[in-house]
């Protein structure tokens, strides 16, 4: 019995090594606030890092961003699908479903575009420009999260952010 063991481990063994990745796989939960446009940020990811790599280019997620406006409140949420590279999604004002490009010098317009279209403020640059880079550093991973002291105009509310070093399965 133990001669047929043997290599059946060791076949397994090789399927888990060939089809699983040793890189790590992260989950994000990143709260900001933005005091001058009163917006409030919540970006939610998940992703795989590859081996030997610090940031994930195979990670997707949400980002709620919500406001006060008229005695109520509003809200966009905005998708990055997994491995989707430069692409969003979301709903218009009117309910309508939505893509637009991110990445480059498309995310900042992309966000004002969308934020000004829903009603939120968008007069404050610099701020909208720090929640660009809020948004992008949560979706590579940890390592690219903005967290307390690394940012000048957003306020950190909180961030659990943390890695999985079991394989990674894709």
């Amino acid at each position: 019995m133990s001669k047929c063991l043997g290599p059946l481990t060791l076949l397994c063994f090789g399927f888990l090594l060939g089809g699983c990745q040793w890189g790590k796989s992260f989950s994000t939960l990143a709260e900001y606030h933005a005091p001058k446009s009163s917006l409030r940020l919540v970006i939610r990811s998940r992703g795989h890092i590859e081996p030997g790599h610090d940031v994930s280019v195979l990670s997707g997620g949400t980002v709620e961003i919500s406001w006060r406006a008229s005695g109520k409140t509003k809200k966009v949420e905005l998708t990055f699908p997994k491995g989707r590279g430069h692409k969003l999604y979301y709903f218009d004002p009117t309910g309508k479903a939505r893509s637009a490009r991110w990445g480059g010098p498309h995310s900042m317009k992309t966000l004002t575009h969308i934020l000004s279209r829903a009603g939120a403020t968008t007069s404050h640059i610099n701020e909208l420009k720090e929640v660009k880079a809020a948004i992008n550093g949560a979706m590579v991973g940890p390592k690219g999260t903005l967290y307390r002291g690394q940012t000048k105009r957003l306020r950190v509310v909180r961030v659990e952010a943390g890695y999985n070093t079991l394989p990674s399965c894709r």
